[in-house]
């Protein structure tokens, strides 16, 4: 029975390693598929919009990218924690609003009033330069901003019938949401699903235009 005991609480101590080790590996990989998706999303928009793209758009899919490479990275060794903080401090601050901002600026809903297309980033700016200042990421601000996002965005949704701006603004802040209740990897999924979104929305037609190359992948089997 003695022998028995120290056995069985090695046993367990391995099984919660393995578990550990699986939770970590699943965690980097969330990181990585959104760091991926982000920067082929990016490549595609550059490629079929060129010259005529614009900074918010490119914004929102660098800012995604840096933060799925960094979580990777801060994933594996903890020696990079303090700089992730900010990424994320960036990522929750600036993407919807860059988001929002493009979409107004496309639809052009505001002609005579065209300093209300930047409202949205300057209240990212607010969370974000305070993270800077004081160390602390301000959840109200951070709220404020993802709340007016949301509501600009499902403006834009309904006047031009582009369902997809808005499933991504609530993606966004859901993946807002579970990323603030732990459940990282769920978040990262979510944002995943909302870069396909955005760029659906900011470049509806470069996905059909990639699907008709010859070296598309997996065009052989139909999709």
């Amino acid at each position: 029975m003695s022998r028995y005991i120290p056995q069985r609480c090695q046993q367990i101590f391995s099984n919660c390693n393995m578990v550990c080790f699986i939770d970590e590996a699943l965690l980097c990989l969330s990181y990585f598929a959104v760091a991926f998706v982000s920067l082929n999303c990016l490549n595609i928009y550059a490629s079929f919009v060129g010259t005529q793209s614009r900074s918010f758009a490119y914004g929102l899919f660098i800012i995604n990218s840096i933060y799925g490479i960094g979580g990777a990275v801060s994933s594996v060794t903890s020696s990079l924690n303090h700089v992730q903080v900010i990424f994320y401090a960036a990522e929750v601050s600036f993407v919807l609003p860059f988001l929002t901002t493009e979409m107004w600026i496309q639809k052009n809903l505001f002609p005579k009033q065209q300093e209300l297309l930047y409202v949205p980033c300057i209240l990212g700016i607010l969370p974000f330069f305070s993270f800077i200042m004081l160390g602390v990421i301000r959840i109200d601000l951070i709220e404020l901003c993802l709340v007016y996002c949301c509501v600009c965005t499902a403006y834009v949704g309904y006047i031009t019938k582009d369902y997809l701006v808005v499933a991504g603004s609530l993606l966004f802040y859901l993946a807002y949401c579970m990323h603030y209740r732990g459940k990282v990897k769920i978040s990262n999924v979510l944002l995943i699903l909302f870069t396909l979104c955005s760029l659906g929305s900011i470049c509806p037609n470069c996905v059909d235009e990639t699907r008709k190359k010859s070296d598309f992948p997996f065009k052989e089997y139909g999709f």
